[in-house]
């Protein structure tokens, strides 16, 4: 590596340590945001990973203790990463806050590299600065706490920096890190990682050796099964079709001057153009994307352009595009796209998309007189302007130590965590009776619940096993049943038919006493993802091989 991208690399570290000082580091306390549950999804999921469960399904402690899906349908890439975090020593908030740096910290680095195929070093590194100091990055930090979107905008310019470097250079290791990115970011979001497949689609046409970085991302896609195949055939067994209607994309519309100006606040969508929160795009990337796209424009009219024009212009039209989906104006197109539930999460898209096109004109600066003092004095501006922006709300911080006891505590895990995402609550629950018991006193402790004047002795209270003994003849097994729990009576396998209220199996046995066990396993649909993600991993390993390696080269060679 080249001592200038060395320094340029040092200097990218730098500025997000410097934006990030006295918030993320450099500080002991915490801060609140929109998602209250994160810290407990990054607890139970550490939880998983010590039993030794992977990958994790059920948050074994969520919802009174009867074991919650939620990781069975979102996105694990960032609590992979928080986790294993956490497990490295780091508190919950500790952890939280390290991996909120890194992917701001990755999120630069993978511009910089992508754009550093292209443009100058000095002109990657400005568009790296004005990527991350656009207002989306502190909204989606310090705002929305949105751990899963923050590392989905880190492994997107990641990803394509390595399809682009893999097509250029046909290396064993890039192709290897280029399937690895691709799995993280294809499981990084459950609505974004589509659109990111389709960039990729649209991306992998410009490439000249498609064999070789198509295999790379389908390796990629194929790792992700194990999330993936779940997340789609196990998705009608909850709540969250019905729970997604409740939300109306058709409210949380951006108006036009809110990307441009719009007060920073801490509060949420609302319908209209008085949103608590700002959408803003950012000043600084409107003003010189306008200037790169309309340089750009003029340029594509001559008849020797360079070759990279191309790409400059697919990712100002994808930049542009995705800032009309965030607009009313997109109306027509949105209800094939409802999933999505807020059209400005395309936010994510368009300060990407505008941040590379911003570059060209960057590019032009530094060929100019005095340009690289120019794009210092930008970078400096940008820094100053930028870190406004990265600080937390006055009134949600908190000690480090109390953020964890409040939000990963087993009180709130038990009683508070799951109704803040309750489109998880598998469907043999009543969800309207269900919801009652927010904010009750409604406890369970044991492994059953008898219903008449039967004793119940508890042989195991763990997480992911629990077995007891009773003389009841009708009683209660306290889970919310899902196909991830497997029942045994008196050792015999037992698939439940009737539920209560909230979903636990109705038992009725003629036995004086009954063993009950009850076991955490993978579903068949989970364990064809666990396959097919493995043997993807396999391949991988198997592809890289001699043999198998230069007859792929060949075969890019001849596409």
């Amino acid at each position: 590596m080249k001592r200038s991208t060395l320094i340029s690399l040092l200097i990218i570290t730098t500025a997000v340590a410097a934006l990030s000082w006295g918030s993320l580091i450099g500080t002991s306390k915490m801060f609140a945001f929109h998602d209250v549950t994160q810290a407990a999804r990054v607890q139970d999921f550490t939880v998983n990973l010590l039993a030794g469960n992977i990958p994790p399904r059920i948050a074994p402690d969520f919802s009174f203790h009867m074991g919650y899906p939620v990781f069975n349908f979102y996105a694990p890439t960032a609590y992979w990463i928080t986790a294993l975090i956490n497990i490295a020593g780091f508190s919950v908030a500790g952890a939280m806050k390290l991996s909120l740096f890194l992917g701001l910290l990755l999120a630069a680095i993978g511009v910089f590299l992508l754009l550093r195929l292209y443009v100058s070093e000095k002109a990657s590194l400005t568009a790296a600065i004005l990527f991350i100091t656009s207002p989306l990055f502190p909204l989606e930090i310090f705002v929305r706490g949105n751990l899963a979107e923050l590392w989905f905008l880190a492994f997107l310019p990641f990803t394509l920096f390595l399809m682009t470097f893999q097509d250029r250079n046909m290396d064993k290791w890039s192709f290897i890190l280029l399937a690895i990115s691709s799995l993280f970011l294809f499981t990084a979001h459950n609505a974004l990682s589509l659109v990111a497949l389709m960039v990729c689609a649209l991306f992998l046409l410009m490439q000249k050796h498609k064999i070789s970085v198509g295999s790379a991302l389908i390796l990629g896609i194929l790792g992700g099964a194990y999330f993936v195949l779940p997340a789609i055939f196990e998705l009608p067994l909850t709540y969250a079709h019905e729970v997604a209607q409740m939300t109306q994309y058709r409210d949380h519309f951006v108006c036009i001057r809110q990307l441009w100006s719009s007060p920073w606040g801490f509060g949420g969508s609302v319908p209209g153009c008085a949103d608590g929160m700002s959408f803003m795009l950012g000043k600084a990337v409107v003003a010189f994307a306008s200037l790169g796209i309309i340089t750009l424009a003029w340029r594509f009219r001559e008849r020797k352009r360079p070759l990279q024009l191309n790409t400059f212009l697919f990712f100002a039209i994808m930049g542009i595009v995705s800032t009309f989906m965030v607009t009313q104006y997109s109306a027509f197109l949105w209800e094939p796209l409802k999933v999505f539930q807020f059209p400005w999460r395309f936010l994510t898209f368009s300060v990407f998309g505008l941040s590379f096109a911003s570059a060209y004109i960057f590019h032009i600066l530094d060929t100019k007189k005095f340009g690289k003092y120019l794009l210092a004095v930008i970078v400096i501006v940008l820094l100053i302007k930028g870190k406004q922006y990265f600080i937390s709300n006055p009134e949600g911080q908190l000690d480090a130590k109390v953020y964890d006891k409040t939000f990963s505590s087993q009180e709130y895990r038990e009683q508070k965590a799951a109704f803040r995402i309750p489109e998880y609550l598998p469907k043999t629950a009543n969800y309207k009776a269900w919801r009652s018991l927010e904010n009750s006193n409604f406890d369970i402790r044991n492994v059953l619940s008898p219903l008449d004047n039967g004793s119940v002795n508890t042989l195991q209270q763990g997480l992911f096993t629990r077995e007891a003994q009773t003389s009841s003849k009708i009683f209660l097994i306290n889970i919310h049943y899902f196909p991830n729990w497997k029942i045994f009576i008196n050792n015999k396998l037992y698939v439940p038919e009737k539920f209560d209220q909230l979903g636990r199996p109705l038992v009725r046995s003629k036995s004086p006493v009954t063993t009950v066990l009850v076991q955490y396993s993978q579903t068949q649909v989970q364990a064809a993802g666990n396959l097919i993600s493995f043997t993807s991993l396999a391949v991988l390993l198997l592809t890289i091989s001699s043999p198998l390696w230069h007859k792929m080269q060949r075969l890019s060679a001849k596409a």
